[in-house]
């Protein structure tokens, strides 16, 4: 399997960098083929426009988007930052999940053109992670709707927290979680 590996953490001391090199050794170690896009390590604008027509044609975002046509899995890691993934995640699904790639509308209407593909998602958070499972908050809702309006599928969606309780042991039974869905 093709795993595209999405990560965003703006310091490299992050958590998230640690997830993301074990979650890494553990799909490589069971053949899979793995690319890593550092969000906040390339040179991403943020999008402006007056008319969608005008939509950036920009050399990076060909990169994104022959990034995702290669996947079969989009594997997101991040922070949870405000109840939601940090403004750069949204930024480049907005920018790389576009029509005639992601989707096309057909009688005014989408359709799904990853329906081949899955995602995951990986997150820290400093509140409780037990409330992102009830969905008592609407990351997990936000992103279904994100990834389904394209067509992939959610495979796993985990979320580590608090982080004032997050002792080592802890991080190790996470970490062996993740290894586990990176065989697969």
């Amino acid at each position: 399997m093709k795993k595209l590996i999405i990560k965003a953490h703006p310091s490299p001391q992050g958590l998230t960098h640690r997830l993301v090199d074990e979650f890494v050794l553990e799909a490589e170690k069971s053949f899979h083929q793995v690319k890593i896009l550092d969000l906040y390590a390339e040179d991403m604008d943020f999008l402006k426009f007056e008319n969608e027509s005008e939509l950036p044609r920009k050399p990076e975002m060909k990169k994104y988007r022959e990034l995702l046509a290669w996947a079969d899995e989009f594997v997101f890691f991040f922070p949870v930052w405000w109840y939601d993934s940090p403004s750069i995640v949204k930024n480049f699904y907005d920018s790389a999940f576009v029509s005639h790639l992601a989707f096309v509308y057909e009688s005014s209407l989408p359709t799904p053109l990853f329906k081949d593909k899955q995602s995951q998602f990986i997150c820290t958070s400093g509140g409780p992670g037990f409330l992102y499972d009830f969905r008592l908050l609407p990351l997990k809702r936000v992103w279904h709707h994100r990834m389904a309006f394209c067509g992939a599928k959610i495979r796993n969606f985990l979320v580590l927290g608090p982080k004032s309780r997050r002792a080592e042991e802890r991080i190790e039974k996470f970490i062996c979680k993740i290894k586990k869905i990176a065989q697969k």
